[in-house]
């Protein structure tokens, strides 16, 4: 992963004493005749180190073992990434990968920490990687929250400080997430979002490095728990989630149906259309009512979750469908019901539900086909004198995308 760094210059050095280590035993002739932390070298057990301070004051660590010997007290000159970007904000130096390249003098054998100032933390042992020598040393850096740190660099003549401020990310390429890329990096293996740079604020004087936008998600809690986010800007999210509802209404013993030349509806025929005219509710102007076209309405491009409702009365079977007149094809087809015509007076209602993508904005109507044709005053519905309007056919939208 990437992160950021920056570090300033001009700290003073603070020498502190030397850490003391268990000097090396007598004759040995393997590593069980050795102390616990000791092996068996050349008939003398030798202490096993990872660094200076693992040692006794007159010993220094080579090759991983306590050997006689001393250093200077180490100096640190330089802090640069590990990483191969070179950082736009500080020409020169490098974005973290997933370490520190410090620079300096004797630096071989050196045990390096890592401490927060701002607030105050608990030290954090480094890991010194192989090969490094007495000017350059590689260190390990752990995943750590921004903040200001100081980094020690200590051996047995002494210990340096240097100050450094870790960031949260660097002006990098023009990237701006969409709500999409964000719910498929959440919905993703790692449940982590990981978005390569994001532009963000800094200050002069700084190491700057690529960023890293870490998230703990649990999805199933509907929680979204973000570690750490850009400074600045902060990142927008516009509403990923818009709602929108048609109905068919219509007055006391008025049917709202009626067949494409505006007569009673017709029989085992999908020319009755359901005016679905009375825009209820829409949160992102999802839809709109075609005046011109009964019982037409165009819908904006998304994806949506479909339902429709379509109420029949003495119709016997019926379907409804929703039917996209600009390609005169069948978008969603919904259930086949059945209302009694012989006098039962059943009433049921054909459902539609789906999932309907669409890449441009398309014109729809709602069909419904009956087996029988009702030529009284209420067509296809029954009315109630309850002095409330009377609600038939129904449309719901939900756009998720």
């Amino acid at each position: 992963m990437h992160r950021s760094l920056a570090f300033v210059f001009g700290v003073a050095l603070s020498i502190a004493a030397g850490c003391g280590g268990k000097t090396a035993g007598g004759g040995c002739d393997g590593n069980n005749d050795c102390k616990a932390g000791q092996v068996c070298v050349e008939g003398a057990c030798i202490t096993v180190c990872g660094a200076d301070t693992d040692c006794a004051d007159t010993e220094i660590c080579v090759d991983r073992t306590c050997r006689a010997g001393t250093r200077p007290q180490p100096t640190i000159t330089a802090v640069d990434g590990d990483g191969t970007l070179e950082c736009a904000q500080t020409p020169g130096q490098h974005c973290l990968h997933a370490g520190l390249l410090v620079q300096g003098t004797n630096l071989a054998g050196a045990a390096f920490t890592l401490i927060r100032t701002n607030p105050t933390g608990s030290p954090t042992t480094l890991t010194v990687r192989d090969g490094g020598s007495d000017t350059a040393a590689a260190v390990d850096l752990p995943d750590v929250p921004p903040g200001d740190y100081v980094l020690t660099a200590a051996n047995n003549s002494g210990s340096v400080d240097q100050a450094l401020q870790l960031l949260q990310g660097e002006p990098g390429e023009n990237f701006t997430p969409t709500g999409d890329q964000l719910i498929d990096s959440i919905n993703g293996a790692s449940n982590q979002i990981a978005v390569a740079r994001l532009p963000v604020g800094a200050t002069a004087g700084t190491v700057a490095a690529g960023a890293h936008l870490h998230a703990a998600a649990d999805i199933s809690a509907g929680v979204l728990d973000v570690a750490r986010l850009p400074a600045h800007p902060h990142p927008t999210l516009q509403p990923l989630l818009h709602y929108a509802v048609l109905e068919e209404r219509a007055a006391l013993n008025t049917s709202p149906v009626e067949a494409a030349d505006l007569t009673a509806p017709d029989a085992t025929s999908w020319d009755n259309v359901r005016n679905l005219d009375q825009e209820v509710v829409d949160t992102g102007d999802i839809v709109a009512v075609d005046a011109g076209f009964r019982g037409h309405f165009t819908i904006q491009p998304g994806t949506y979750i479909v339902h429709v409702r379509c109420p029949a009365f003495l119709a016997d079977r019926h379907k409804c469908r929703l039917y996209n007149t600009d390609a005169a094809t069948t978008a969603l087809v919904g259930t086949l019901e059945f209302s009694n015509n012989g006098g039962n007076y059943a009433y049921s209602q054909s459902e539609i539900a789906g999932l309907l993508t669409l890449t441009a904005a398309t014109r729809f109507r709602v069909e419904h086909y009956t087996q029988v044709g009702n030529a009284d005053a209420w067509g296809l519905e029954n009315t109630m004198a309850d002095g409330e309007v009377n609600t038939y056919a129904r449309l719901e939208l939900l756009k998720i995308r």
